[in-house]
């Protein structure tokens, strides 16, 4: 592998068939190697920043779109504690999205 911050030079070689090789091609030149970082990013329906009401037995879905690399761990908290998926309470993340449903809602679920 390469080594991150370290400099490298590349080459490229051909060879056919019959085993003959070509001359090797120019340098690349001094290339530095960095890893591919961006901070996670949280994109959201706006609707969610505001109060949303959801009726006792109704269904809440809060669903977002997740970006970073490397790929992001995801949780979900509410008053800063994380959420666990029950019963009533599902929690379905890919890389890139991310969706909690709580199933019948009661009064505490606020």
């Amino acid at each position: 592998g390469l080594t991150e911050d370290q400099r490298y030079e590349f080459h490229v070689i051909a060879k056919n068939a019959a085993g003959l090789f070509s001359e090797p091609s120019e340098s690349t030149g001094p290339i530095t190697v960095k890893d591919d970082m961006d901070a996670p990013r949280i994109m959201m329906d706006v609707k969610f920043r505001d109060i949303v009401v959801v009726k006792a037995g109704e269904i809440l879905k809060i669903n977002a779109d997740i970006a970073g690399r490397p790929v992001p761990v995801i949780s979900w908290t509410k008053d800063g504690k994380e959420i666990e998926e029950k019963a009533r309470v599902e929690i379905q993340s890919t890389n890139n999205t991310t969706v909690l449903t709580v199933k019948d809602c009661i009064r505490q679920d606020s």
